[in-house]
């Protein structure tokens, strides 16, 4: 957007989408002048024609906005209801800002009906965790910037955010790919691990930016990279909000401990090392997590899509009592029940923040499949957005993360935007997008 424009912020809606012939918006004109305050109404400055047509298979919003102000000082915001979709928006704000000659810049807000109890201020902070080491895979690290190409930024700022972008890895060289770092495996005794020393100095940074944006009230929104992260954002959220409980949704456990990982790859211990399990086998690089104030406990995670656990994954979640619902309970109860259960699992006064870890590859591969370890019969799409629709609706979603997304793995184009429009999908669906 042009910064020399003065800005004009339309807050756009419909009273009505259903399949009618005509669609009648109203709207109410505001402006904010130099030397006074809000809420004038701009009498013969502005005029606002909205007209609205939906046809049987599509629906067209034409929009004329003429201004009239002489004033290039006056910043006017149009406010009227809701239901325009990101992709219009974005269309209109193009169309409107490549008139270069025109005097006014627009910017479009979808005002979400969606209330979030511990940010009323409606702020986020993207944290960019571009990592990899905790795997073997290249390209995951290249998830953030992907991301954030898609417009997650603005898409979250039409939602009404007011956005900040964190970027914890960046000139630290931790944020090169597997080819371009030394390869390092610890052994000791039963344990195995892969590249602990840079997973332990990256998720060390990642988690003093977590605890920091958290402490600040607002909301974390860390975008990975590999789920090696989760250790980092749990720990530094569970630092401000001691009582927050966490959904990890997922096709995999990512509890394992140093003595129970088939691999040793560091991105399936994230939920063992913000618990604590098996601390004496831990390699010196994770001595930073016994600064973490508050430790996971196993009453306050629940996961949901599970289908590929390692055998001693399977061993700690039923000796520790975790609530974990796999594609079976998926397929049973359906998802807005085994969401319930969950909530009421770890959530039971409905009054903690709620944090969740979202791994891309808990969506089937048909959805999501440039991923590093995609496990088919996974989540529908619908399933995937109803979960953080359903969490943001009781006010209580307070953390996000969006991990595994790695264009490098994807055949073709197709795969990729797929795959990384998925993970902008669950962003704003958390954020407060809804269907209608």
């Amino acid at each position: 957007m042009d910064d020399k424009k003065p800005n004009v912020v339309l807050y756009i809606s419909l009273q009505s989408r259903c399949l009618a012939k005509e669609a009648h918006p109203s709207a109410m004109v505001r402006s904010s002048l130099p030397g006074g305050g809000r809420g004038h109404l701009l009498a013969g400055r502005l005029v606002l024609a909205l007209t609205c047509l939906l046809s049987f298979y599509n629906f067209y919003l034409s929009l004329l906005v003429t201004l009239m102000a002489t004033d290039p000082s006056i910043s006017i915001d149009i406010y009227t209801v809701n239901g325009l979709s990101n992709n219009t928006c974005n269309w209109y704000k193009r169309r409107w800002n490549s008139l270069s000659s025109f005097p006014y810049s627009l910017q479009l807000i979808m005002e979400t009906q969606v209330n979030y109890n511990f940010y009323p201020n409606k702020e986020v902070t993207i944290i960019s965790a571009p990592f990899s080491a905790g795997q073997r895979n290249g390209g995951v690290e290249k998830g953030p910037k992907y991301l954030l190409k898609h417009g997650l930024k603005e898409d979250l700022e039409a939602l009404g955010w007011k956005v900040s972008l964190e970027e914890p890895l960046k000139g630290s060289g931790l944020d090169l790919p597997p080819s371009e770092t030394s390869q390092e495996i610890f052994e000791a005794g039963n344990s195995r691990m892969r590249n602990p020393t840079i997973v332990g100095q990256a998720t060390e940074k990642i988690f003093e930016t977590v605890k920091s944006v958290a402490h600040k009230k607002v909301f974390p929104l860390t975008i990975g990279g590999d789920h090696a992260i989760g250790m980092s954002t749990l720990a530094g959220f569970l630092d401000a909000y001691p009582d927050a409980c966490v959904l990890w949704i997922d096709a995999h456990a990512d509890i394992n401990t140093p003595d129970t990982s088939p691999s040793g790859n560091l991105h399936g211990f994230p939920v063992s090392f913000a618990m604590g399990l098996k601390r004496d086998l831990w390699h010196k690089q994770f001595d930073w997590l016994d600064n973490a104030k508050t430790k996971l406990l196993a009453n306050r995670i629940a996961y949901i899509g599970l289908r590929d656990v390692d055998a001693g994954e399977k061993v700690i979640l039923r000796d520790l009592g975790i609530a974990a619902y796999s594609m079976y309970h998926v397929d049973k109860y359906g998802i807005a029940k085994v969401v319930e259960m969950a909530l009421s699992k770890i959530n039971p006064s409905g009054k903690s923040p709620v944090h969740i870890s979202y791994d891309v590859d808990a969506l089937d591969p048909l959805f999501t499949p440039a991923t590093g370890t995609p496990v088919r019969g996974g989540l529908t799409f619908r399933e995937g957005m109803y979960i953080v629709e359903a969490v943001a609706e009781t006010g209580n979603l307070a953390a996000l993360d969006i991990v595994e997304c790695n264009p490098d793995l994807a055949i073709s184009n197709v795969h990729e935007f797929d795959t990384i429009a998925a993970g902008c999908a669950i962003a704003k669906s958390a954020l407060g997008e809804t269907l209608v």
